[in-house]
């Protein structure tokens, strides 16, 4: 158990350690890894009959790649929001552009993940379980604020009807979603010395 515990530290560090120190190619590179799962995990969704919100696995990637990249994240989600509105079809469902009730969340994916990215960089206290939790919370509540003023907008409702349609079904399933990505995060983020 500690030769495992060994590795997993050691794993950790070297992880990091490549992604703070590397060269400007590798740090690009690692983005546009993420902005390809964070594409793949849009498609992984589940559509409710009273919204145009689906539930994806987006938000939980969204979250660990602020944590696993720092404010490198916020460049990834630029990458892929720009993508998607020329034309690459790595929304949910497949879907391109920018004329859809779910546009907000998306552009709520960019300042979150900098979020994320910035406490796990700056703080110890992210480092902690609940630090990371609250700040996996913090950034859940950036996306819905861009995604409920958009849908808002967008169906011509006003934000109660938004809040209700577009943020209040998903509010258990982002809560747990927040756990598992600060889980994740608290488990492969090296300690602070």
């Amino acid at each position: 158990m500690e030769k495992l515990s060994y590795f997993q530290e050691t794993a950790r560090e070297k992880y990091f350690h490549l992604v703070k120190n590397s060269a400007l190619e590798i740090k690009i590179l690692v983005c546009v890894f993420f902005t390809i799962i964070i594409g793949l995990s849009g498609q992984v969704r589940i559509l409710l009959p009273f919204t145009p919100v689906p539930i994806t696995g987006q938000v939980y990637m969204v979250l660990l790649s602020g944590a696993l990249m720092g404010r490198w994240a916020a460049f990834s989600l630029l990458l892929y929001l720009l993508g998607g509105m020329a034309g690459i079809p790595w929304f949910a469902a497949a879907r391109s552009g920018f004329l859809f009730p779910t546009f907000g969340y998306l552009l709520g994916f960019v300042p979150a993940s900098f979020i994320v990215g910035f406490f796990t960089e700056k703080s110890s206290y992210s480092r902690k379980l609940t630090g990371q939790i609250l700040v996996m919370l913090l950034a859940i509540a950036i996306i819905y604020g861009s995604g409920i003023t958009w849908l808002s907008v967008y169906l011509g409702i006003n934000w109660e009807k938004a809040f209700l349609m577009g943020a209040a079904p998903f509010i258990p399933f982002d809560m747990v979603k927040a756990y598992l990505a600060a889980w994740t995060a608290y488990t492969i983020l090296p300690a602070r010395k």
